[in-house]
């Protein structure tokens, strides 16, 4: 069976929002998260992200995370995701839709 072009999980937000897009490019995975619901529903995205393969040196990567805006349903796990030790995680880009 084929790997799909790109791949579209729809994360446990509650009434929020939290996608995570993920896309083949090369002999690495090219990921996208755009938003991470509410504070409280930021252990599923936490568990979800914890599955991502680690590199050699125990780093998960994140390409693009978009903050699409500050209502609590989108932004209110960011805090808990880019203080969160335990994943290891590295970002290339953070865009969020704000004045600066």
């Amino acid at each position: 069976m084929p790997v799909p072009a790109i791949t579209l999980e729809v994360l446990p937000a509650g009434y929020g929002d939290c996608l995570l897009i993920s896309c083949p490019v090369g002999r690495r995975t090219w990921r996208l998260l755009v938003d991470t619901g509410p504070d409280e529903t930021y252990p599923a995205l936490q568990a979800r992200l914890a599955k991502l393969r680690a590199n050699r040196q125990g780093k998960r990567h994140i390409d693009l995370f978009i903050v699409s805006h500050i209502d609590h349903d989108h932004i209110g796990g960011a805090s808990l995701l880019l203080n969160d030790q335990s994943l290891g995680l590295t970002f290339g880009d953070i865009w969020f839709n704000a004045a600066p």
